[in-house]
């Protein structure tokens, strides 16, 4: 019985102290175990020309801007001459031409659901959908797709075209309930004739863009150094140079100018899943603002994505929060830091987190970031100002080291008016936004990843179009009516809309050249290939009608093999091309101006 006694307590003191360390590992550094709701959210890649952005919320459409953050709820609005590119996977890619309004009504680890307006969009999905679907609702149907393939959906007043390709397959749903199966290489037509399905038409010029732009991506060169999980890759190709340092393995330097700083230039947004989201204005800025950490190495900022792991998972921002009265400040985690979440259940907020990383794991100094004392490393901004204002640099005093608090959890500051980047736009006229859904097919859901405000409750304000006085008289021929039957249902939240404010006509100024980049030495590598210009196509008229002339495309794109050849085109259509949307500005509205 002694002996028994003396075992059984020899047992319990080798069990209590592991199970009292694994409660203290607990606290001190959480498991590497990724939250099942963090997923990476749709990344907006392209916004050429005049794109506006809606969100839930917010009282009036903005103009958007790039690698913005987008959410359950959000909506993107192409204007005359305009292109949108959204990345939604490592290699899916939703493009959208001008006219036309997406919003994202869905984003789980089960569903990608979208609703589209009139006009021209392809889903190009080349990676694993992993059991993800995609759904797609139009006025006249819905679309589930479960595989990798192209698809192209054109909508206009009363019909919607679905064209398959790559071995895509996918089910159309009427609202009858009915369901239409679409196999690669089909073409199905839904309007007031009923339904019919054939062989798809040859690849136009739409289709070829949007093959050399995935093309593009798919052969970056900085996928050799970035996993292939990481969205964002190659856009830094051509921005900056990849060489390989001793201490910390192949890092990317980019060409900035002088005295430029991580997380110095873009903005807050306040995103419903993960808080506090920094959005780059940098072209290249998405993937060195979510994944990996920063560096200074000589006398210049690099980006260091840290030895492959098995899955980079996106953060909303690597940075570490200083608050103190009347202002706070952030700095770019460096080599090895931890990232002390401020966002997610609780346990996991304020706790140690690596997110993926496959570097070295520091902890004895969690509040001593070696990048505050480096290259103008340490941000700080007003209270007041934060995520309310575009970051531009540091525009406020820091104190001394000893008034700064790091922040460790909940973030000081609560959540902001829901805003956007810029000053608004042009929004998409009333006759896109109320549309009518059809019955739902059965597809499966995921939990929600965490509840967002009802829709109903904050109404989309009626848009109204802003259209600058011309110099010069043109005969314009009336937009196509490309939404006016009368729908008998719309979303909850584009019930009673506010009364639009009077229009202003924009003020377009010349684009400023920014500050000089700084001259890098030669790369050891060869030179990136240059992407297809970020140019919408010059479509070629449907097969049955001959629709309005402003209806067409007004410039053609440009291939990585041959220039496509110009189509001949009346005056009007000439004129038009020659205005480069990618030069275009919107001269910000200052807080006076504002409705």
């Amino acid at each position: 019985m002694t002996r028994r006694y003396s075992l059984t307590l020899l047992r319990a003191l080798f069990i209590v102290p592991a199970i009292l360390f694994s409660f203290g590992a607990a606290f001190a550094e959480p498991a590497d175990e990724v939250p099942t709701d963090m997923l990476t959210p749709p990344r907006l890649a392209v916004a050429e020309g005049n794109v506006s952005l809606w969100r839930p919320g917010a009282t009036d459409w903005e103009q958007a801007q790039i690698n913005a953050v987008l959410a359950e709820g959000d909506s993107l609005y192409t204007g005359d001459d305009a292109t949108v590119e959204v990345q939604i996977g490592p290699r899916d890619f939703v493009r959208m031409q001008a006219g036309n309004i997406l919003t994202l009504k869905a984003h789980r680890a089960a569903l990608m659901h979208f609703r589209l307006g009139s006009g021209n969009t392809s889903f190009d999905l080349r990676g694993d959908r992993a059991g993800q679907l995609l759904r797609i609702d139009t006025a006249d149907a819905n679309i589930v797709a479960a595989e990798q393939g192209y698809y192209r959906v054109s909508t206009r007043e009363g019909e919607t075209r679905l064209i398959v390709r790559r071995g895509g397959r996918a089910v159309l749903t009427l609202s009858d309930g009915s369901h239409h199966k679409v196999d690669a290489d089909e073409e199905i037509v839904v309007n007031g004739n009923g339904i019919d399905t054939h062989a798809a038409p040859p690849p136009d010029v739409w289709d070829r863009w949007n093959d050399a732009r995935s093309d593009y991506y798919a052969a970056a060169e900085s996928n050799r150094y970035v996993p292939a999980d990481v969205y964002g890759v190659a856009d830094l190709d051509g921005h900056g140079r990849w060489r390989e340092d001793d201490s910390y393995g192949w890092i990317w330097v980019p060409a900035v100018a002088a005295g430029w700083a991580p997380y110095s230039t873009g903005d807050w947004y306040d995103d419903p899943v993960y808080g506090w989201t920094w959005v780059d204005v940098a072209p290249w800025g998405w993937a060195t603002s979510h994944y990996g950490r920063w560096v200074f190495v000589g006398s210049r900022w690099a980006w260091a994505p840290g030895p492959r792991t098995v899955r980079f998972v996106y953060a909303p921002a690597l940075v570490a929060f200083f608050n103190f009265s009347g202002g706070i400040s952030w700095v770019a985690l460096g080599w090895g830091e931890p990232l002390l979440p401020w966002w997610g259940r609780p346990g996991f907020r304020g706790s140690f987190w690596w997110g993926g990383w496959g570097g070295p794991r520091e902890t004895a100094n969690r509040d001593r970031h070696r990048n505050r004392y480096v290259g103008n490393g340490l941000i700080t901004v007003r209270d007041k100002e934060f995520g309310r204002h575009r970051v531009r640099g540091s525009s406020f005093p820091t104190p001394l080291g000893g008034e700064l608090r790091p922040v460790r959890g909940d973030h000081p500051i609560h959540r902001a008016p829901n805003r956007a980047f810029e000053p608004r736009t042009s929004a998409p006229p009333p006759r896109l936004e109320r549309r009518v859904e059809p019955r739902p097919s059965r597809t499966p859901e995921s939990p929600q990843r965490r509840s967002v405000e009802p829709e109903s409750r904050v109404p989309v304000p009626r848009p109204q179009v802003i259209v600058p006085t011309p110099s010069r008289a043109v005969p314009r021929n009336p937009e196509p009516d490309v939404q006016s039957r009368a729908r008998s249902r719309v979303e909850d939240r584009m019930e009673d809309p506010r009364p639009a404010p009077a229009a202003r006509s924009p003020v377009r100024t010349p684009v400023v050249p920014g500050p000089a980049p700084v001259v890098l030495p030669p790369r050891s590598i060869e030179p990136p290939r240059q992407p297809p210009a970020i140019r919408r196509p010059q479509l070629e008229a449907p097969r049955e009608r001959q629709p309005d002339a402003r209806a067409q495309p007004r410039w053609h794109v440009i291939t990585p093999s041959a220039p496509t050849p110009r189509p001949a085109a009346t005056p009007e259509t000439d004129r038009r091309r020659d205005r480069e949307p990618s030069r275009r500005t919107f001269r910000p509205r200052s807080p006076d101006e504002r409705d």
